[in-house]
C-alpha cells in the first residue's frame, strides 16, 4: 500500500527578473516523512518552502497538498494547512519566513 502524499511539488519555477531562482523543482512527501533540504547560501531552498506554504506564488508548476491545489486554498484553509506544522511554543524557520517584513 502507497503512504498518500501531504505535500507534492510538480514542475515548481520562480523568477525575479532574469533571476531563475526555483527551475522545475518536484517533491513528494508523504505524511510521517521527513525531509532535509541541502544547498548552498540562496540556492532556494527557503523560496522553496515559503511557495509551498502559500505567501509567494510560483510562477509555474503546482503544488498540491493531499491532493488538492495549493493555489485554491482560501485563507482560512491556508492557515489550517500551515498550522500542522507550526510548532506553537518555537518560532519555526517557516514561521519566520511567514511574518518577515
Amino acid at each position: 500500500m502507497t503512504t498518500p502524499l501531504l505535500i507534492q511539488s510538480s514542475g515548481l519555477t520562480k523568477t525575479f527578473g532574469n533571476n531563475n531562482a526555483l527551475r522545475g523543482i518536484n517533491l513528494d512527501i508523504a505524511r510521517g516523512e521527513s525531509v532535509v533540504l541541502i544547498g548552498s547560501s540562496r540556492a532556494g531552498k527557503t523560496l522553496m518552502l515559503t511557495c509551498v506554504m502559500g505567501p509567494i506564488q510560483p510562477n509555474s508548476g503546482a503544488i498540491r497538498t493531499q491532493g488538492r491545489d495549493t493555489a485554491s486554498f482560501s485563507d482560512r484553509e491556508r492557515n489550517r494547512f500551515l498550522n500542522q506544522f507550526i510548532n506553537s511554543r518555537a518560532e519555526s524557520p517557516i514561521e519566520m519566513a511567514l511574518t518577515a517584513p
